[in-house]
């Protein structure tokens, strides 16, 4: 697992918690490690990868508050952290799904699509728990290769899978919006409101605004039903002004 992240001399360092196994993995930096100022600027690295889930289907990391302030750049930024995932997951049957999906990720970033495809479907076939579900990261990678059809077997499959997973329902209608696929999309945030909430009928705009999630299920719906010119909903009506605010409208 990726767990921190310092300013070296020029440029940015990651490193394993393995550090033993992983050494450091070097990115653009020519500090000396074993320098005590070097490990004076370590920063958690951690929350910046596990929280770019919503945005990864951009393929263009963004800065998360509390994580570091740079986006990666190349591909052998990439195809370093794709590979420590890899490893990881290799080494621990425990959270080999999750490795495998956020090494998928970057391999996909850094433009290894058969080898991205690949872990994906290792993620899917190992079963085990995946942030946001393996499903709708491996949905997301196939709308990016055009291969929507695919993509959308992939999306019914996690939905017979009966998860209430938050971030899968966010995750899954963000990609669908994204790619054009607004029918899909608007069924998808309207089953995720009522995961969380448990209905539609009560849900009030203080509960959406006490809700993250909910907050975003609600702006895709909206918008997801607006691209198919539909009215608005009283669900609609909890989050039109926000929407209209939001930075990636």
């Amino acid at each position: 697992m990726l767990v921190g992240a310092s300013r070296g001399g020029s440029g940015w360092v990651f490193w394993h918690d393995s550090v033993e196994r992983c050494a450091l993995l070097h990115i653009a930096s020519g500090q000396d490690t074993a320098d005590d100022s070097f490990w004076s600027g370590v920063r958690p690295a951690r929350q910046y990868l596990g929280r770019m889930a919503r945005r990864k289907a951009r393929r263009t990391p963004k800065p998360v508050s509390g994580g570091p302030s740079f986006p990666l750049r190349s591909p052998a930024e990439y195809l370093a952290f794709a590979k420590a995932f890899r490893i990881d997951g290799d080494e621990d049957p425990g959270s080999r799904a999750q490795n495998y999906t956020e090494a998928a990720e970057y391999y996909a970033m850094a433009g290894e699509a058969a080898t991205a495809e690949e872990l994906y479907r290792a993620a899917i076939d190992d079963g085990g728990f995946v942030a946001g579900s393996a499903h709708a990261f491996f949905a997301g990678f196939l709308l990016e290769q055009e291969r929507d059809e695919e993509a959308l077997a992939v999306v019914e499959a996690a939905r017979k899978l009966g998860s209430d997973d938050p971030d899968m329902f966010a995750f899954v209608v963000e990609v669908l919006n994204l790619h054009g696929h607004p029918r899909e999309a608007a069924a998808w945030a309207t089953r995720g409101l009522v995961a969380l909430f448990g209905g539609l009928a009560e849900i009030t705009a203080d509960d959406v605004d006490e809700e993250p999630d909910g907050k975003l299920l609600a702006i895709e719906r909206m918008r997801a039903r607006r691209a198919m010119g539909m009215l608005a909903d009283h669900i609609d009506e909890l989050v039109v002004v926000d929407a209209g605010d939001d930075d990636e409208a």
